[in-house]
């Protein structure tokens, strides 16, 4: 091992891998419910002689920890082989290229542990690790936006459909019980997709350069073609513009006063559509997996089993978005200045005021759906509707203020702690409240204490966070317009 992979080895080790690598301390956070969830399952070992059955929570939370991590580990890698300085170093990107080998290789291993632990099969542990590695590491989606590739399609949506369909037990069941030359298979494969995936070779400048020179002859012939597909190009600019619009109404108290575009989320057509297809999403892929692994159509009690994760998945996937305002102020000092507010607490007292009505208004509309949806699915009595409505209307407001505690408790690094507890809320939080409020028990008297106490404590952000947040860090100027 040469001396400059060390060095490259010892910067995994260092400030260096955890500045402005928010997944790294996500992906501890879930290894730490997913080391909980180890300690306190009490699902035996597996059975050797049929297929491995995989504790469900267990199963969500050791993959969200292998998610997190990898992609933590690919930030760093890419941030530094697509530095100005690598292609300036001789042998750096080299060095960095055989350093993030040795920490994957150690990931993966130690990441196996918990499955291994209960009985699963290391060769397909290592297998379905294989295949998270070879989808985690692209380099479409980490690093810095400015240095990355253009996005690829359709990297992207195999990214999300396997990482959907392994939120589902069943799936990575299907894995963790094929044979071991499947598994062995699936290594080799996922690995040969890692390693070609991770090679980067910068172009040479003359390369760079003569890739960008415009080509004269080409010229004359794409202005006409240009002037004849405007009519078409306009009509199609002006549809989805309508769409968007559709989408993103909102009633007039939230359009009141003006706001920054990162508080635009989706108003109540644009929640409706999006949990419709989110839904119709999750009724497939239940349906594909119960062919894959059953060999048959599911039936109405299975599918409805396999479906109990859906109004969790969707209370996440609307909740996590809310509090995300905090991280992106470029445009906050355009807003001061003009939008008349005055001072800098004024500014951060309308955006906690938007910011509530913005929450109360989701709070509302995740309720009506995740409510009824998780009574019904989980076959429950429908006289606990109207507490179990209380309970998660009061964690999704109490999640969406969990994230300014960042800014009352630090005044460095807030957007790593900001991310950190939005993630804590929205995934710890809301999955713990779903699997205490869904369960065949009553839930317990401090439970009701617990989630009803976030009200107060929203309260006690929306009056302590603005004067924060004026103390805060803003850009000083707005970003240029290119």
């Amino acid at each position: 091992m040469s001396r400059k992979t060390l060095h490259a080895l010892r910067l995994y080790a260092s400030p260096v891998f955890t500045r402005e690598n928010p997944t790294f301390f996500t992906g501890l956070l879930f290894v730490g419910v997913c080391i909980l969830a180890t300690y306190f399952e009490n699902t035996p070992a597996a059975q050797h002689a049929g297929p491995f059955k995989l504790p469900p929570q267990l199963g969500v939370w050791w993959w969200l920890s292998l998610q997190a991590l990898l992609t933590s580990i690919a930030c760093h890698y890419w941030r530094q082989v697509r530095s100005p300085l690598a292609s300036m170093t001789a042998g750096m990107i080299d060095a960095e290229y055989h350093a993030v080998h040795y920490v994957l290789a150690s990931a993966l291993l130690l990441l196996a542990l918990p499955l291994v632990l209960i009985g699963a099969p290391p060769l397909n542990v290592l297998a379905q690790e294989s295949l998270c590695a070879a989808l985690s590491v692209n380099g479409d989606m980490v690093g810095p936006k400015q240095l990355r590739k253009p996005m690829r399609l359709l990297r992207v949506l195999l990214m999300f459909f396997i990482f959907a369909a392994f939120m589902f037990p069943g799936a990575q069941e299907a894995v963790l019980s094929a044979p071991w030359y499947v598994a062995l298979g699936l290594i080799g494969i996922s690995l040969i997709f890692t390693l070609i995936e991770l090679h980067h070779r910068p172009a040479p400048p003359a390369t760079v350069q003569s890739a960008y020179t415009p080509v004269k002859q080409d010229s004359p012939k794409i202005l006409p073609y240009a002037k004849r597909t405007n009519t078409s190009t306009s009509t199609s600019t002006s549809t989805s513009t309508r769409i968007s619009a559709l989408l993103l109404w909102q009633f007039s108290w939230l359009r009141q006063p003006a706001m920054p575009n990162t508080m635009a989320t989706p108003g109540p057509v644009g929640f409706a559509l999006s949990a419709a297809v989110l839904l119709i999403g999750f009724i497939i892929l239940t349906v594909f997996m119960g062919i894959f692994t059953q060999g048959a159509l599911p039936t109405w009690p299975h599918l409805k089993m396999g479906l109990r994760s859906a109004p969790v998945m969707l209370c996440m996937v609307f909740s996590s978005g809310l509090s995300t305002w905090l991280l992106a102020r470029a445009d906050w000092p355009f807003m001061l200045n003009l939008a008349g507010y005055g001072t800098r607490y004024n500014f951060a007292v309308a955006l906690y005021a938007n910011h509530a009505k913005r929450t109360v208004q989701l709070a509302c509309m995740v309720t009506l759906t995740c409510a009824p949806l998780g009574i019904f699915l989980s076959n429950l009595p429908w006289h606990r509707l109207p507490l179990t409505a209380l309970c998660l209307f009061s964690t999704v407001i109490g999640v969406s203020y969990l994230p300014s505690l960042g800014i009352l408790l630090f005044k460095k690094s807030q957007t790593i702690f900001i991310t950190v507890l939005n993630l804590l809320g929205s995934f710890v939080g809301l999955q713990s409240a779903f699997l205490i409020m869904l369960s065949k028990t009553q839930p317990p008297l401090w439970f009701y204490a617990l989630t009803l106490s976030a009200i107060p404590f929203a309260a006690c952000m929306a009056w302590a966070a603005p004067r924060a947040l004026a103390r805060a860090d803003w850009p000083i100027q707005p970003p240029a317009t290119p």
